[in-house]
């Protein structure tokens, strides 16, 4: 094993590198090349992309390392929400509000959309208490403000 085993770089999902949505915070094609190659990284996070060509992306990714790579991506509101052409569900406290069947149903949704691009990481769902209702940063996409309701729903 490598320390460079231990690092996640991000990326974009797009093939070309002036598609890239956050250039100064994702790799281009020749740095990713580089870090999977030389620094045998072993996970890439990928932001932003499409349903076509994303998975070949992934696929060429994949073919550059010694190891299978670790491929990640925040799909808390399934993998339309990065992914063009994926389904986009709603968030996780409107799914709440629906009940368990709704959270399993998005979770099976977003993991056969996941492995079919090629992300075998999913960031989600997030697990947060909407502690402080206040907060802009977790708000929806917890699913509630009861730590045994939001259990329930993250297993669901």
């Amino acid at each position: 094993m490598t320390v460079g085993q231990l690092l996640v770089v991000r990326t974009s999902g797009f093939e070309r590198d002036e598609d890239r949505l956050y250039p100064d915070r994702e790799l281009d094609w020749a740095a990713l090349t580089e870090a999977i190659t030389r620094y045998q990284v072993g996970g890439v996070l990928i932001f932003g992309g499409n349903v076509s060509e994303t998975p070949r992306k992934i696929a060429r990714l994949q073919a550059l390392s010694q190891i299978p790579l670790l491929i990640c991506a925040d799909l808390e509101e399934g993998a339309g929400q990065h992914f063009q052409g994926a389904t986009r569900l709603p968030p996780a406290m409107a799914l709440a509000q629906v009940g368990e069947e709704a959270c399993f149903e998005a979770g099976r949704i977003t993991a056969l959309e996941a492995r079919a691009l090629g992300v075998n990481w999913v960031l989600a769902p997030v697990a947060d208490v909407n502690a402080n209702p206040r907060n802009p940063v977790i708000n929806v996409r917890a699913f509630g403000e009861d730590g045994a309701g939001v259990t329930a729903y993250s297993l669901a």
